[in-house]
């Protein structure tokens, strides 16, 4: 499992620094196709700079502002008997 709390727009003054920052994660995470990972942002343009939908997307407060909590799961393990 990755949890991530990645900088973004309100740290990050160049957008474009932000939008490359989420391309290259992508192109990292998407060589470990077993780990579950969750991204923590107030960025709402990420899974379209991700290049991939959330499993599941919760709204979270981090003060006065607005983050969304983007759950990306990986495959269940075996069920052992």
């Amino acid at each position: 499992m990755i949890v991530a709390n990645p900088p973004y727009g309100e740290r990050l003054e160049d957008e474009e620094s932000v939008r490359e920052l989420y391309r290259e994660m992508r192109s990292v995470y998407r060589n470990m196709p077993t780990w579950s990972v969750y991204v923590l942002t107030s960025y709402e343009m990420f899974e379209e700079v991700y290049a991939k939908r959330a499993t599941k997307k919760r709204k979270l407060y981090n003060g006065y502002l607005r983050t969304d909590l983007y759950q990306y799961w990986g495959p269940r393990p075996p069920r052992r008997d």
